[in-house]
């Protein structure tokens, strides 16, 4: 169970599925399709338009969700989304307040994590003992925390690389990666005809050592104007863990004091 809860603190599910952008319309590539094969694709070919770049495909996603100005308006937001772990109910809720607050509660009956992250600061209070968010994950936790994150990619040193395409639940999706700062790499997974994101893969380092987290999205519903994840499938090693979304509310005036462990 400490396993479980131990990789659980960074999920942060739906963070990315906010995340501000740089356009506010549709981007245009080129009708034309050409057949080619993108090392490290997973399949041999796939018709991808002329002139798809990453920066295209995630512009795309953004405009998909909602758009850049819908985005924007969201200056707080809560998400209680629940799922059934060894016959126990487990429900994660996860505050967030712009530019990068976040406080996620994980709450497993008898047992509750806390995790916190304000002030370049990340910690995780669990049985009563604090422990300090560090080194690379602490930038992860950073980078989850932020409510408008793909607006600062620049500026937060943050590339881009398109990958081809691969396989999602036995359909084709365009496979782009975010490389951190650091060197770790977020790899994203989109739906070629909705441009909604299907997949997001990480690495995450704990005690026991270094996992890869595949998170899995569907059932979009619109919040506010924003389309959001219902519905998210999430394996971490040999652990799945299938999770509904309750409730999604934003601009509720949440206060910096939630954010601070006290």
């Amino acid at each position: 169970m400490k396993k479980l809860l131990a990789v659980t603190f960074l999920l942060a599910v739906f963070i990315a599925a906010s995340m501000a952008a740089e356009k506010s319309s549709l981007l245009y590539v080129s009708k034309d399709s050409i057949v080619q094969r993108i090392p490290g694709s997973d399949t041999s070919s796939f018709a991808i338009p002329n002139g798809l770049t990453a920066a295209k495909v995630i512009d795309n996603y953004i405009i998909a969700i909602g758009g850049k100005e819908n985005i924007e308006k969201v200056i707080d937001r809560t998400t209680v989304m629940k799922s059934k772990v060894n016959n126990k109910y487990l429900t994660i809720t996860i505050y967030q307040k712009a530019p990068d607050k976040m406080r996620e509660i994980i709450d497993l009956g008898t047992f509750k994590q806390n995790v916190y992250f304000a002030d370049r600061k990340g910690e995780m209070v669990v049985a009563g003992k604090t422990i300090d968010v560090k080194g690379n994950e602490l930038e992860k936790l950073k980078y989850e925390s932020m409510l408008h994150f793909l607006v600062s990619l620049d500026s937060l040193g943050i590339k881009l690389q398109f990958d081809g395409t691969s396989l999602v639940n036995d359909k084709e999706a365009y496979k782009v990666t975010m490389i951190l700062p650091s060197g770790d790499k977020w790899i994203q997974y989109y739906d070629p005809q909705t441009w909604l994101k299907v997949k997001e893969s990480k690495n995450i380092v704990v005690q026991q050592g270094t996992f890869v987290q595949n998170n899995y999205y569907s059932d979009y519903k619109d919040v506010d104007g924003i389309k959001y994840p219902f519905t998210l499938k999430q394996n971490v090693g040999p652990q799945h863990i299938n999770f509904e979304v309750e409730s999604i509310k934003v601009n509720t005036g949440l206060i910096d004091d939630l954010f601070i462990k006290k």
